[in-house]
C-alpha cells in the first residue's frame, strides 16, 4: 500500500513501530498468539502521551493501543481511513 503512514502500536501483548502493511500483519499475529484474541483496531485509541525519543522520533503523536494511556478520540481505524489505508 503506497499510502501507508507509520504509527506506533502498544498493548500488553505486543508493541512496536508499524512502518509497513507487513509489520502490521506481524503485530496482529503476535497479538493473537500472546493474548488469545484477535486484534480489533476499532478499539485501539490514540495515545494521550508522547513516546520517549529513544523509542521513535518520527512523530510521537501517531501512537495507538489498548493501554490506559490510550484515551484519545481518534481510533486506529479513523487514522488509517484518514490516510488512505486499511488496518483490518
Amino acid at each position: 500500500m503506497s499510502n501507508w503512514t507509520p504509527f506506533w502500536f502498544e498493548s500488553n501483548a505486543c508493541w512496536g513501530k508499524v512502518d509497513s502493511p507487513e509489520k502490521w500483519e506481524e503485530i496482529k499475529r503476535i497479538y493473537a498468539k500472546n493474548s488469545g484474541h484477535e486484534l480489533d483496531p476499532s478499539k485501539a485509541r490514540m495515545g494521550t502521551y508522547g513516546l520517549p525519543e529513544a523509542q521513535w522520533s518520527d512523530n510521537m503523536k501517531q501512537n495507538f493501543g489498548f493501554r490506559s494511556e490510550h484515551q484519545g478520540e481518534m481510533t486506529l481505524v479513523d487514522f488509517a481511513n484518514k490516510h488512505g489505508f486499511k488496518v483490518s
